[in-house]
């Protein structure tokens, strides 16, 4: 009759035609020899300081005994978890066993600056100084972010109204935009 093999047994007794047999056998336990990434995860573009996203990510343990199952992503680890610029790889952990998945980290950087709400005053006389009370200034970073600026960190230029100015460059970073303004002329007296 069929025996089920377990670790330990050393023998098999075999029967046949009324003659019996034992055959000595070793038995070893069914044991993880690592793990594989059979799909890559549906993300592997990153910034700096995302979490790394296993979504779509087919991970098969591999067994001794030439077995393989398919392992669900909750059962694993990914570390690093807050990714950083320059990295090029996740390590995926179960049970022991380690694969990695490939990622590009981006730095995250700026990429523009615009002015989201104009300053209180806009129009000036020829020697006034600009004024950029009440202006609001957004950055715009690579990763779609959006970020509001101090006016303290920026730069105005021309600081001094001259005639004819119709805009005031706004810097920050590298970056600019514009206020437009309106410079009034004086006019002379007794003319």
């Amino acid at each position: 009759s069929p025996e089920t093999l377990t670790e330990g047994v050393t023998f098999v007794t075999v029967t046949y035609n009324g003659k019996t047999a034992s055959v000595p056998v070793t038995v070893k336990a069914v044991e993880l020899t690592g793990i594989e990434i059979t799909k890559q995860p549906d993300k592997t573009e990153y910034f700096d300081g995302d979490s790394f996203d296993p979504t779509g990510i087919e991970i098969t343990a591999v067994y001794n005994n030439g077995s393989r199952e398919t392992v669900s992503a909750e059962d694993c680890t990914f570390s690093p978890e807050k990714l950083t610029a320059g990295l090029n790889s996740v390590t995926v952990t179960y049970n022991g066993k380690t694969a990695s998945v490939s990622v590009t980290v981006k730095a995250i950087e700026l990429t523009g600056i615009e002015v989201t709400k104009q300053p209180d005053k806009t129009v000036y006389e020829v020697g006034d100084k600009f004024d950029p009370t009440g202006i609001e200034i957004t950055a715009t970073y690579n990763n779609g972010s959006k970020a509001p600026v101090s006016i303290d960190e920026c730069t105005f230029s021309p600081e001094t109204m001259t005639k004819g100015l119709k805009e005031v460059t706004v810097s920050y970073n590298g970056k600019t935009a514009s206020v437009l303004v309106t410079v009034n002329i004086p006019e002379l007296a007794g003319i």
